[in-house]
């Protein structure tokens, strides 16, 4: 980027810290994580700025900054506006790097193209050894049509946490695809708690998570993608506390498969009740019901 490119890009990088409110803002420093925790509490927004630069260089800070502002979100065109022609700028450089790299290789990108058009028999074009190259890539049991999943460097994902046990203090986005009635459990003195399941799946992995209290039944919903702050992991359940920060996003892509692990998850916590002990809930919860069916009526 150009010396021209830079000054402007800190002018409007300044106005956008500027526009934003307190809130915003203290959202968009702890998404910044390259940025040391003592920089973010002492730096004043107007130096800010400059902090972002150095900390995630020419090629990062851009894309970054206009990742946070979709998360925020700051999706209206005082911020949009400011933000667009650099990203577009970004993106034509980046297009351009890729022109020269496969300019690089052109004579045996075209040696290539001719041995897979196949060979002509009788004026019939044989293609049969490039569609067989082809039919692999497109069929979703073949390793190379496998696609790797690259999740941004602010967050992190299911699949890491399963595997790491820990979300070094990175945020999850997560769709929540089930979700389980309230339950209660007694703690050492006797008092009666709430909880309830979660079946949440990314686009890496899915996993059950357990919600203590019950303050937050009605605003987790089925379907929605939620951005979960500060949980905590164990025995493979993510468990979010009262310290969990939790805020709506964009949907997450998840595929079916994923989905219908993350439902199992929460199906196979519910507890069997007896008919007698169902009709006594107040709340709408999950259970399954073991008994003998006598009538079957028609439905029509």
């Amino acid at each position: 980027m150009s010396e021209k490119s830079t000054t402007g890009w800190k002018r409007a990088l300044t106005k956008i810290l500027e526009d934003l409110s307190e809130e915003q803002y203290q959202k968009m420093l702890e998404f910044l994580d390259k940025i040391p925790k003592s920089v973010k509490r002492c730096s004043l927004r107007e130096h800010m700025t400059q902090s972002i630069i150095e900390h995630y260089g020419e090629d990062g800070y851009i894309s970054e900054i206009s990742k946070i502002m979709e998360e925020i979100p700051r999706r209206d065109h005082a911020i949009q506006d400011l933000l667009r022609p650099f990203v577009e700028k970004l993106e034509e450089d980046k297009k351009g790097e890729k022109k020269k790299r496969n300019g690089a290789c052109s004579k045996p990108e075209k040696k290539r193209r001719r041995s897979s058009a196949g060979f002509q028999k009788n004026n019939v074009v044989n293609d049969s050894d490039s569609s067989d190259d082809e039919s692999q890539n497109d069929d979703p049991e073949h390793p190379q049509s496998d696609k790797k999943i690259e999740i941004p460097s602010w967050r992190t994902s299911i699949k890491n946490l399963k595997n790491s046990g820990d979300t070094d203090e990175k945020p999850i986005i997560a769709k929540v695809v089930q979700k389980s009635g309230l339950r209660t459990y007694e703690t050492k003195t006797k008092e009666k708690k709430f909880f309830f399941y979660l079946g949440v799946a990314d686009e890496t992995d899915c996993n059950k998570v357990m919600v203590y209290g019950k303050e937050r039944f009605k605003s987790l919903e089925e379907g929605r993608t939620y951005l979960f702050r500060k949980v905590l992991m164990e025995k493979e359940v993510m468990k979010v506390t009262k310290k969990t920060i939790i805020s709506k996003t964009r949907e997450t892509e998840v595929s079916k498969d994923l989905e219908l692990q993350a439902q199992m998850l929460v199906y196979n916590q519910s507890p069997v009740c007896s008919i007698t002990k169902i009709q006594s809930f107040d709340e709408i919860t999950s259970v399954s019901v073991e008994g003998t069916v006598t009538e079957v009526r028609d439905v029509y």
